[in-house]
C-alpha cells in the first residue's frame, strides 16, 4: 500500500458524507457497503417528525454521531440537540437530569431546575446508554412517551414538551427484559425504528479513509506536517480494533504524538496492537523479532547511565544480550557484532531515528572488548555509517564517548547528552529484560542460602541412613561417651 499522505485531500476513495446541508463539518466517513447501508436508513429517518430511533451497536462505534446526523438532516435542525449518557448518572440523579425538580425537592435543591426535556423542547433528545436507566427512570420516560407530559421531581405541575427521542446502547435489550432489568412495554416504544451500527472490524475498507482523516485532524490541531506509511496502515488496518473508532481515534493521536520527523514508522505503534495484529511480521518491512532483539540491546546501551565498571564490561554485555535472547553464537562479542551488522544493513529503517554518533559509539565499545572483530569487521562498519541516513543530532561533549587506543575506563559511561535522544524513541511497551541489571560477580545471599539448605538436607539423609542399616557401628560408641561424660560429671557435684 502506498503512503497515506495528508496533502492527498482529494483520494478518489474517500467518501466523506456531510448529512447536515445546514453545516460545513462532515458527519460521516465511509467508503463501505455497511455503512452505505446505515446511512439510507438514516436519510430515510430523519424525513419523519417524531419517530424514535434505537440505535445499537458496541462501544466506540459512532452511534451519538448517527443520532446528530439524524438530527441534522431533520426539520428540528434548527433546535436542541440535547445528548445525555444514562450510565454517568447516578440513580439518585438521573431523573433529576432528566425532568428536572423543584426547589427544595431535595438536599441540595437550592432552586427550580429544567431537566433535559425541557432543555431539548422542540429539538431532540438522545439518550445514550438507555439499558441503564433506573426501573423508576424507566416509568417516567415511558409516561413522556406515550403523553408528552410528566412532572418534575417535587412539583405538581404538568409539564408538556414536543421532544423528539433517539436512544441508544450496547447492550442486549431483549436479554435485560428476560432479566426483569428493562421495561417490555418501554423497549417497543423506544425501538419504532432500529439502526444498527457495524463495529470497526467488520468495515476494515474504511479504516485507511479513517486514518488519512485523523492525520489532516492532528496535523493541524499540533502543528505538523506527518505521512503515515502504507505498511503502518497495514498493521493498523488487520487489528481487530475492539474499542472500534474511538480506539483509533486515541491511537492515531498517540502515534503522531510519538512519531519523530515527518512519518509515523513502525515503532510508533503500540505494542498491543502490533502483537494482536492478524499478519504475520514477515508481512509487515523492516520488523522482524531479531530486529527487535538487537533494537532493545542498541536502546539499553545507549540508555543505561555507568553500567559498565571496568572488567566487568564484557561480561555485563554479554548477560544483556542472552536476557534479550540475542546470543547469536558461541563467538562472545565478536558474535553479536556480526548480527548486528547485518541486522543494522537490512533493517535500517528500523533505526534510523538512532543517530550515527550512538551507532558508532556502540562499535567503538565492541572494537575494544573484541580486537579481532575490529581487524574483521572495521571496513564494514564504516560502509555501514557512511550510507548510516541520520546524522549525528548534535555535538558530543568536549570528553570523548570512549576511545579505541584507550583501555576499558573504570567507569566505563554511555550517555552523552546527544544519546539521549534515543530515549525518546522506546518501543511502546518495554521488554521485561529491559529493565534488569547484569548480575554481579560471586554467590548472592540467596545462592547461599540455598546452598546451607542443600548441605543441612544431605546431613539429614545420611543420618537416617545410618541410623537404619548400621545403628550398632555409631550409636553405641556416643551413647558409652556420653555415660562417661554423665558419671564423671555426678562424681564431681
Amino acid at each position: 500500500m502506498a503512503d497515506v499522505k495528508v496533502e492527498n485531500k482529494n483520494n478518489n476513495n474517500s467518501k466523506i458524507t456531510n448529512l447536515n446541508p445546514h453545516s460545513s463539518v462532515p458527519t460521516i466517513i465511509s467508503n463501505s457497503k455497511v455503512m452505505t447501508d446505515v446511512l439510507e436508513l438514516v436519510d430515510k429517518v430523519s424525513k419523519t417528525e417524531n419517530t424514535t430511533v434505537l440505535i445499537t451497536g458496541e462501544s466506540g462505534t459512532g452511534k451519538e454521531l448517527i443520532a446528530r446526523a439524524i438530527h441534522n438532516n431533520s426539520s428540528r435542525r434548527d433546535n436542541p440537540f440535547i445528548a445525555i449518557n444514562c450510565g454517568a448518572i447516578t440513580e439518585t440523579l438521573i431523573e433529576s437530569e432528566l425532568f428536572g425538580h423543584e426547589k427544595g425537592a431535595f438536599t441540595g435543591a437550592i432552586g427550580q431546575k429544567k431537566g433535559k426535556f425541557e432543555q431539548a423542547n422542540g429539538g431532540t433528545l438522545f439518550l445514550d446508554e438507555v439499558g441503564e436507566l433506573s426501573p423508576s427512570a424507566q416509568v417516567q420516560l415511558l409516561r413522556v412517551l406515550q403523553a408528552h407530559e410528566f412532572q418534575r421531581v417535587g412539583g405538581s405541575e404538568i409539564v408538556r414538551v414536543d421532544v423528539r427521542l433517539l436512544t441508544a446502547t450496547n447492550r442486549n435489550l431483549e436479554e435485560d427484559i428476560k432479566a426483569g432489568r428493562f421495561r417490555n412495554d418501554l423497549y417497543h416504544r423506544i425501538k419504532v425504528f432500529t439502526i444498527h451500527m457495524p463495529s470497526l472490524r467488520k468495515r476494515k475498507e474504511d479504516i485507511p479513509l479513517l486514518i488519512e482523516y485523523f492525520v489532516d485532524m492532528f496535523n493541524t490541531k499540533l502543528g505538523r506536517t506527518i505521512s503515515i506509511p502504507g505498511k503502518v496502515v497495514n498493521v493498523l488496518v488487520d487489528y481487530s480494533w475492539p474499542g472500534n473508532v474511538r480506539e483509533l481515534l486515541n491511537t492515531m493521536e498517540t502515534m503522531m504524538i510519538k512519531a519523530s520527523g515527518n512519518t509515523i514508522s513502525i515503532d510508533n505503534i503500540p505494542q498491543n496492537i502490533f502483537q494482536n495484529s492478524n499478519l504475520e511480521k514477515e508481512t509487515v518491512p523492516a520488523f522482524n523479532q531479531e530486529a527487535q532483539n538487537y533494537r532493545n540491546l542498541v536502546e539499553w546501551i545507549l540508555k543505561e547511565e555507568n553500567y559498565l565498571k571496568g572488567k566487568q564490561c564484557e561480561k555485563q554485555l554479554k548477560t544483556q544480550a542472552k536476557q534479550l535472547d540475542i546470543w547469536p553464537t558461541k563467538q562472545g562479542i565478536a558474535g553479536i557484532g556480526r548480527s548486528l551488522i547485518k541486522v543494522l544493513n537490512t533493517n535500517t529503517e528500523f533505526f534510523q531515528d538512532i543517530d550515527k554518533e550512538g551507532i558508532k559509539n556502540i562499535f567503538d565499545l565492541l572494537f575494544l572488548l573484541a580486537p579481532s572483530f575490529k581487524t574483521e569487521k572495521a571496513k564494514s562498519v564504516e560502509r555501514l555509517l557512511s550510507k548510516w541516513p541520520n546524522e549525528k543530532v548534535e555535538k558530543l561533549p568536549a570528553e570523548e564517548f570512549i576511545s579505541m587506543d584507550n583501555k576499558i575506563p573504570e567507569t566505563f559511561i554511555t550517555q552523552p547528552e546527544s544519546l539521549n535522544k534515543a530515549k525518546d524513541h522506546l518501543p511502546p511497551t518495554p521488554i521485561t529484560a529491559q529493565d534488569k541489571k547484569p548480575t554481579k560477580e560471586g554467590l548472592s545471599d540467596k545462592d547461599i542460602e540455598a546452598l546451607i539448605k542443600i548441605v543441612i538436607m544431605v546431613l539429614v539423609l545420611i543420618y537416617f541412613i545410618l541410623m537404619f542399616f548400621w545403628p550398632e557401628t555409631w550409636l553405641v560408641p556416643i551413647i558409652r561417651r556420653i555415660n562417661f561424660l554423665v558419671n564423671i560429671f555426678s562424681s564431681r557435684y
